[in-house]
């Protein structure tokens, strides 16, 4: 089933998958667990390297840092950001299934790394397979974000072989 919730900001595979890894970066520091706690307690500041700490090139941190920013996710220069109130605000609403399908990749999934590099078929059809998988253990499933993640799993492969 494909998620259509991230529409308010519209953004992308990417840009989400992004976007989840700078909250839950604020969360960490402050010691929230879920968007809505920075409410409480606003420490949304951000950094590329709170990306590339997470396997992204300076590069590609860098292009979403800035698409973040033209979308309004993210207010600031890359070096010194703040996901903004409304971005954490927003990702709150589709925390759950964004969450529950990263916590189920990043648990289930990164020990078949070798079948992801081995995979010919598209990151749709590979996430789709993820889906099914999640369905049948109840848990809400976010197409967008498991394509970025297969996708991203796919480049840390190629630059890294593997065996990471």
């Amino acid at each position: 089933m494909q998620s259509t919730t991230n529409s308010t900001f519209d953004l992308t595979d990417k840009e989400l998958a992004a976007a989840r890894i700078l909250v839950e970066t604020c969360l960490s520091n402050m010691g929230g667990k879920r968007p809505l706690d920075l409410d409480a307690d606003p420490y949304t500041w951000v950094s590329i390297e709170d990306l590339t700490s997470k396997g992204y090139s300076k590069h590609e941190a860098s292009g979403l840092f800035g698409s973040l920013s033209v979308k309004g996710f993210v207010s600031g220069d890359p070096k010194d950001s703040a996901v903004t109130t409304e971005g954490y605000r927003w990702l709150d609403t589709v925390w759950d299934e964004v969450n529950d399908t990263a916590n189920f990749l990043s648990d289930s999934w990164v020990e078949r790394a070798d079948i992801i590099e081995q995979y010919d078929g598209s990151n749709e059809v590979w996430a789709r397979e993820i889906g099914a998988e999640m369905a049948d253990q109840g848990l809400t499933f976010n197409l967008n974000h498991a394509k970025a993640w297969i996708g991203r799993e796919r480049l840390l492969i190629e630059r890294n072989g593997a065996g990471r």
